[in-house]
């Protein structure tokens, strides 16, 4: 079952579909207590499928926490509305993808928090151009600074 789940882990085709930025070092100790090497068939049978490589039980992976990515320079700045709180947090730099973190789909991040429950690090998908046929994710949100005009007068045109 896990090994035809993670295998089907392909983002969403559509433009504007929910994935999840899952912490490389939170799925690494999932797939240590589950033996992930075991399950898609990268390991030695022989192997003990509860001991580690130090000879120790993995420790259960607790809740899903992507607090170590978050850049906290911009933590205070938050936009206040639920429906859009992925827009509140902002990934360090310099961080890769595949190593310190994993893009996933709906339906395996479903599967993972309906177990661990955690912290959802929601992105959407997109296309960078009209002619471009994959989908993207903004891992990294873009910054926009919006500066207030005061409105001109309409008793003295020209004048704020």
């Amino acid at each position: 079952m896990i090994r035809k789940f993670f295998q089907a882990n392909e983002l969403p085709e559509g433009v504007g579909q929910p994935v999840y930025i899952l912490p490389g070092s939170w799925f690494n100790r999932w797939k240590a207590y589950n033996n992930f090497q075991k399950l898609m068939g990268d390991a030695s049978e022989d192997k003990d499928f509860m001991v580690d490589e130090s000879g120790e039980k993995p420790l259960y992976p607790g809740a899903i926490n992507p607090l170590e990515l978050i850049d906290e320079a911009h933590i205070n700045l938050i936009d206040p509305s639920p429906d859009h709180f992925y827009t509140n947090i902002q990934l360090k730099h310099g961080l890769n993808e595949s190593q310190d973190f994993y893009i996933i789909n709906q339906e395996c991040w479903d599967f993972l928090y309906n177990i661990y429950g955690g912290i959802p690090l929601r992105r959407y998908t997109y296309r960078k151009s009209e002619n471009d046929i994959n989908v993207s994710v903004e891992v990294w949100l873009q910054k926009m600074n919006n500066i207030l005009l005061p409105l001109p007068q309409k008793d003295q045109p020209g004048k704020l």
